[in-house]
Formats: C-alpha cells, sequence, structure tokens
C-alpha cells in the first residue's frame, strides 16, 4: 500500500510542477514593458547607485526594489528573460527548505513531502491571482512582490531549523544578523509586504512569548526580535523617502481611521471571495491533499502527537490569524493610495492565504484522523487513497 501512496503523491508532485514550469516556460518570453524602460534608462544615465538616488528622491522608497529594477535594466533586454523562471526556482526552492524542516508524513521521504507541497503552495498562489503576467511575467511587478516571498519563505526555513535541531548550537551574532538582514532587505520592496511581515513577526513572538517551549523561547524569540527589528528598520526608511511626496501626489488623500477600517475589511473579504470563486477547485483539492498528509495518509502512520488541544488550537487560531495577515497587506495599501491595490500586488495577500488555507486543511485531516472518520466510513486507508486519487485526476 505504501508503494502505490508513493507513486500517487509523485503523479501529483509531477502535476502541480508541471503547472509550474508552465509558467516558468512562459516568463521566459519576457521583455521590457512600461516602467521596465525606465529603470533601464535611469541606469544606463545616472549609473547604478545614481538611479537609487533618483528613484528614492523622487518617486518611492522602495529601496529593494529600486535596486532589484536597475539591475534587471543593466542587464539588458536579451538576459532578462531569464528571471520570472530563475524567482520560480528560487521560490520553489525557499519553499521546500522551508518545509522540510517539519514531519508532516511520517511513511513518505521529507525532500518528496516538502516538494509536493511546495508545488502545491505555488500552483494554488499562481492560479488564484487576477493578473499572473502583471505579478510575474512582468518585471516591474515581479521584482516588487515576488523577492520579499521568497526571502519570507529562506527566513521561515532559518526559524525551522532552529526549532527542529534537538540540541541547537549557542546563538551568534551571526545568526541575528542573517535574520535581521533577510527581513530588511524582505521589507524595503513594497510597503504591502513590509506591513505583512511586521504584523507575522509580532503575532509569532507573542504566541512564543506565550505558548513557546522553553527550548524555542531561548532560541527562537531572539531570531524573532531581530528579525522584526530589521521589519521596522526597512518600514522607516521606506516611509520617510522624500519620493513618497511625489507620489503620493498623484493618489486622493488617505482615508480616515473609520474609512481605514472599513476598506481594509472590505478588500479583504474581497479577496477570499473572489479568490475563492476563481479557484474553487483547486482550493478544494489543496483541502484535501493537506488534509490527507495531516490524516497521516495510512493508518499505519501514527497521528501528529500531542493532545486534541494541541490540535484543536492551530485548526482554529489559523483562520483567524490569516485573516488578520491579510487585513494587514490591505491596510498599508488603503492607507498608500486610498484605493484598491494594483492586481499585480495580490500576489502577497494570495500567497498568505494559499498558506493559510494548506494549514489549515493539514490540521483539518489531524483531527479527522483522531476522530477515527476513515474508521466510520469504512476502511481508513482505501478512503484516503481513494480520495488522493481523486485530486490526481481532479489536476493532472
Amino acid at each position: 500500500m505504501l508503494r502505490n501512496t508513493r507513486a500517487l503523491v509523485a503523479i501529483l508532485t509531477a502535476c502541480l510542477l508541471l503547472a509550474v514550469a508552465a509558467h516558468a516556460c512562459v516568463g521566459s518570453s519576457t521583455r521590457y514593458m512600461a516602467d521596465d524602460y525606465c529603470h533601464a534608462a535611469d541606469a544606463q544615465t545616472h549609473g547604478w547607485l545614481g538611479a537609487q538616488r533618483a528613484w528614492y528622491l523622487g518617486w518611492t522608497g522602495r529601496f529593494s526594489a529600486n535596486l532589484a529594477g536597475s539591475t534587471a535594466g543593466r542587464l539588458g533586454p536579451h538576459l532578462i528573460a531569464c528571471l520570472p523562471p530563475l524567482a520560480l526556482a528560487l521560490w520553489l526552492a525557499a519553499l521546500a527548505v522551508a518545509l522540510a524542516q517539519l514531519r508532516p508524513a511520517p511513511s513518505l521521504p521529507r525532500a518528496m513531502v516538502a516538494v509536493l507541497f511546495s508545488g502545491l503552495i505555488l500552483f494554488i498562489t499562481l492560479d488564484g491571482i487576477p493578473l499572473v503576467a502583471q505579478s510575474l511575467y512582468w518585471l516591474a511587478g515581479m521584482h516588487t512582490y515576488v523577492p520579499p516571498l521568497i526571502l519570507a519563505s529562506f527566513y521561515t526555513a532559518l526559524l525551522g531549523y532552529r526549532w527542529r535541531r534537538p540540541d541547537p548550537p549557542r546563538l551568534t551574532g551571526l545568526w541575528l544578523a542573517a535574520s535581521a538582514a533577510l527581513t530588511f532587505v524582505a521589507g524595503g520592496f513594497s510597503e504591502m509586504y513590509s506591513a505583512l511581515q511586521i504584523g507575522a513577526l509580532s503575532i509569532a513572538l507573542a504566541a512564543s512569548l506565550l505558548m513557546g517551549s522553553p527550548r524555542f523561547r531561548r532560541t527562537g524569540i531572539p531570531l524573532l526580535v531581530a528579525g522584526l527589528a530589521g521589519s521596522l528598520l526597512a518600514m522607516a526608511i521606506v516611509v520617510i523617502a522624500p519620493g513618497n511626496e511625489v507620489r503620493q501626489s498623484y493618489f486622493p488623500p488617505p482615508p480616515d481611521p473609520l474609512n481605514l477600517v472599513r476598506l481594509t475589511l472590505d478588500y479583504t473579504k474581497q479577496l477570499i471571495l473572489e479568490s475563492s470563486g476563481r479557484s474553487t477547485l483547486r482550493f478544494l483539492g489543496a483541502l484535501v491533499v493537506s488534509g490527507l498528509f495531516g490524516a497521516g495518509l495510512l493508518p499505519g502512520d501514527a497521528p501528529p502527537p500531542g493532545s486534541w488541544r494541541w490540535m484543536v488550537r492551530p485548526f482554529l487560531w489559523i483562520p483567524i490569524v490569516t485573516a488578520a495577515l491579510l487585513a494587514t497587506c490591505f491596510a498599508a495599501s488603503t492607507c498608500g493610495l486610498s484605493s484598491p491595490p494594483p492586481p499585480r500586488s495580490l500576489i502577497i495577500p494570495q500567497f498568505v492565504l494559499s498558506c493559510g488555507l494548506v494549514a489549515w486543511g493539514y490540521y483539518a485531516g489531524a483531527l479527522a484522523q483522531q476522530a477515527k472518520l476513515g474508521m466510520v466510513l469504512g476502511r481508513e486507508a482505501l478512503l484516503w487513497k481513494v480520495m488522493l486519487s481523486s485530486v490526481v485526476a481532479l489536476l493532472a
């Protein structure tokens, strides 16, 4: 039975990676469009460093995005075609490294499960956004919104590595500097991501202080504090940029606090409804796949460690935290634009929604396993394998 399950998982992984590879193939045909010419012209006219000064003083404080745009402008129109495929490859690798720190299926190789879930998250993220051409294929959109998500995945891998080791080495200045540097660079790409990062790290820090084990408090909390410091510094540099006044002149004034809350909630609800409407079958498939791994796939696998309380708590909190992080994204965008965020930026909240969906499905499956749902419906192993086969047929 295990051999058949591995074959089904391998087929499903191939389907998901094929979809991601299709995006990489289309992205390899990208050329300069719109703002890409501005970045290229400034990089050629003012030089690499001079272009950073011109953009920071004259348009936006997104220092990391400005740096990436100038670098792409120096590469020339022929070399930029490799950037979207390269971004997808790095994103997939970063997610796989982060997920490899977990152990969602004891009977399957860690690398197989990590690649499957990273492909699944990427697939439903790219499938759920309204304009993948602007978010991924257009360089000005891609280098603003995709790189911070890659860095966030690597940062999560760093935290997971420290948490997973039974006896982690003593934290040194290098670990803390790496944590702060990752979040600092990532926060410089966009205000939306910077606000999301601050919100996520604040929630993680509060959860660690209230519920973290003594070992994780000793090793994880300093990394979270360093990451939060890097995020706040990046946000400060972005906010105080003189170019923000020039850019803001093209938009209405920021809304008052009450309207800001109302618009933020409206945009959050709209994203959830529209994403689920566009990708209903994919979302259901993601829930089934993650739920199967949470259930252990086969009755011979040990259920996740801990009590009912260990599984019910994240099952209840994951939707709340996901909604709060989505609201953080839209609050920052609404404050700056006084209007709905541009479609290209929705890849950030869509990624948050995809991760929350997969995590919630995993714990839903764990609860189903504890409740012996498979035993109620029939042969448990047969039930899980039929469900997995259905998802493979749907996505193939």
